[in-house]
Formats: structure tokens, C-alpha cells, sequence
């Protein structure tokens, strides 16, 4: 669903690696059955033969263990709800949600608060999903000793032609095993950063810039079979990306690299790296979805 994010926790909250994401979701999801016999979420009907109005999946992060990882030199826990991506054809847009609670330790200090971030793109579908344009929002709020920190970033991307999300193409398993397809192409990043803490003004920081993005995708194996969470998944195609993409705020190029694995009528069913926490990629499974092989 999208160009990799990299969260981090530190000063103006966020060290986003640019990304053509997935969706915030608000209230609850339509149960409606769907099912679809392509790779490609946006030929899924219902029972009745409709178009769906909206495909969504949700997935456990860390096997439902919390997140550790070190920021600053501190420890930092992060434990994660369940992670929820929508796909709505109707308004052409794809959202996703991802938060948690979080706690640390700095310097003998328990700190803790909460973890969100919020996607929604404009998109293009079809025998594939095209990202016309990206809004990210990341936020993070921290409160020990009675004193708060909030950091939020919102930021705007905006590819001079649209860009592909593979793992939805419709013909997937027809790509060669090991032949990579990269892609190369500008694009407009817009966005703020702001600090506040308790007692202080706040401090924003706002950014405008041409970026270059470069995507290599490598189908890794085809027609294999995978266990997730105790369902077993047939015609799955493995992909792996690597992204390389300046740093908003520093300008040097950062290379992170994703594993998806696609079962074809369900889509993504267990990814590593799609998400990452400062270094630490994030594993992520699929426990629910409205998609069906079969209507009963």
C-alpha cells in the first residue's frame, strides 16, 4: 500500500521516510463479504455480483508482543492495535491506521503516551492501484512528571505521474522471478513539523521541496503456499522492495527495504519492513478482512 514510513519518537516527533502509504480509518468497517479472483483488490464484488464499496484488512504487529527498540539511547516500548488499511473505490482513496500506546525510561524517568499515524491516498485503480498524491499525519504525545510533549508532522507527497503499488497488479504472478522493475520520478513534498511542550511556545518547522523517489521491485517466488495466524494461503507471490529516498529534513538518502507476501484474492498477508520504527522494521500479519475466496 505504500512507500515505506520510518517513525521515530524524537525532537518535532517524526523521521518520516517519504511513502505512498496506506489509511486512517474512522468508525466501523463494513462487514459486507467481497471476493475477488485477481491480485488486484479493485475487482472485488459482492455476492450479488455489485462492486464492493470498500475492501479492508487489518493486521497484528509483532505477533501482538510490544514493539522495543532504543531512541535517543533510551528504551522505548510501543505496544500497537491492530494496524487497518481501507481501500474505498467510491471515493478513490486508500487510508490507513496505525497507533499505540508507548513508554520509556529516560534517565531513570517512566515516560509515557501514544502513537499514531494516519494515511490517506488519492488513487487511480483498476488492474492496479495508481497514488496520485499522499497525505501522512504522525503524531506522537508524551506526558511525564505532569509535563506533555506533543510532536506532529503532516506531510504532502506528489508524484509528477502517478505510482504503481505492485502488489495490487492484477497479473502479478506473471511478472518474471528476479527481474527487477524499477521505477525513478520526481516529486513535490510539502508539510509542517511542529513541537509543543507544556509551559513553552511551540516550535514548527515547514518543508517544501523536489524530491527524486526510486523503487526497485523484485518478484521473489510465485504459486507458493504460506501459514499466517493458522490460515493457510495458496497462490502467493513474494516481492521485495528497496526504496531510496531523501531524508525531509536532512536531505541525505536513505535506502529501507519491504517483504510482502500476496496471496492472490486476499492480497497482503504477512509484510516485514512495510512499516519501520527508527530502525527496527515492524512485522505485520493479517487477522481479519472482509475479502472471501468463496461466497457460501
Amino acid at each position: 500500500m505504500g512507500r515505506m514510513m520510518k517513525l521515530g519518537l524524537g525532537r518535532c516527533g517524526v523521521g518520516l521516510v517519504l511513502g505512498w502509504g496506506l489509511v486512517a480509518c474512522g468508525g466501523g468497517l463494513d462487514p459486507t463479504p467481497v471476493a475477488s479472483d485477481s491480485y488486484s483488490p479493485h475487482a472485488a464484488t459482492t455476492a450479488t455480483g455489485e462492486a464492493a464499496q470498500t475492501v479492508w484488512w487489518k493486521y497484528q504487529v509483532n505477533g501482538g508482543e510490544p514493539v522495543t527498540f532504543a531512541d535517543g539511547g533510551y528504551p522505548v516500548s510501543i505496544d500497537f492495535d491492530d494496524v487497518t488499511v481501507v481501500l474505498d473505490p467510491v471515493a478513490n482513496e486508500r487510508r490507513i491506521d496505525l497507533h499505540g500506546q508507548v513508554s520509556a525510561d529516560v534517565a531513570g524517568t517512566r515516560v509515557g503516551g501514544s502513537y499514531s499515524t494516519k494515511v490517506v491516498q488519492r488513487i487511480e485503480g483498476g488492474d492496479t492501484t495508481r497514488v496520485v498524491e499522499e497525505t501522512q499525519q504522525v503524531e506522537t504525545v508524551m506526558t511525564a512528571q505532569g509535563d506533555t510533549v506533543r510532536s506532529k508532522a503532516e506531510m504532502v507527497q506528489t508524484p509528477t505521474m502517478p505510482w504503481e503499488w505492485l502488489p495490487d497488479r492484477a497479473d502479478l504472478d506473471q511478472i518474471p522471478v528476479g527481474e527487477p522493475q524499477t521505477l525513478s520520478q520526481s516529486a513535490e513534498l510539502s508539510g509542517e513539523l511542529t513541537l509543543y511542550v507544556t509551559g513553552y511556545d511551540s516550535q514548527s518547522e515547514s518543508i517544501e521541496q523536489s524530491v527524486t523517489l526510486t523503487d526497485t521491485w523484485t518478484v521473489m517466488s510465485t504459486q507458493g503456499s504460506v501459514t499466517v495466524q493458522g490460515e493457510i494461503y495458496e497462490n502467493v507471490v513474494v516481492l521485495q522492495r528497496t526504496t531510496m529516498s531523501p531524508n525531509p529534513q536532512t536531505g541525505a538518502i536513505q535506502q529501507q527495504t519491504m517483504s510482502l507476501e500476496v496471496a492472490r484474492g486476499i492480497g497482503i498477508v504477512r509484510s516485514t519492513g512495510w512499516f519501520s520504527i527508527g530502525t527496527t522494521p515492524l512485522t505485520m500479519e493479517l487477522v481479519d478482512t472482509n475479502l472471501v475466496l468463496t461466497f457460501d
